[in-house]
């Protein structure tokens, strides 16, 4: 799936492509998980909430959602491995300033 933010002019500011999975990273609508496969941001626009506008969009459309998670390709290393990173749901809520701070 495609989310994308747009400006008021209607240039766009962001694109993020992710799909909803299950526990096996097969695609199914009510799967628990959210994989995001590739995120763009207009250097115009970095630092500017965008990823929390797609968090939020996201956790609104899947509320089913226990986990999202993501490769980070700047942190590949030598061995051609990848770092994964998986938050839970709560800790994506608290990231865009949504979730209980406990």
């Amino acid at each position: 799936m495609l989310e994308i933010l747009r400006d008021a002019e209607g240039n766009i500011k962001a694109a993020l492509e992710f799909y909803i999975v299950d526990s096996a990273g097969n695609m199914d609508d009510k799967g628990l998980y959210c994989w995001i496969n590739d995120c763009e941001v207009s250097k115009s626009h970095r630092n500017n909430g965008c990823l929390k506008y797609f968090i939020g969009t996201i956790m609104k459309k899947y509320p089913q959602l226990q986990f999202g998670y993501f490769w980070r390709e700047k942190y590949r290393t030598e061995n051609d491995k990848w770092r994964l990173r998986m938050y839970s749901k709560n800790k994506w809520l608290k990231l865009i300033g949504e979730g209980k701070n406990d």
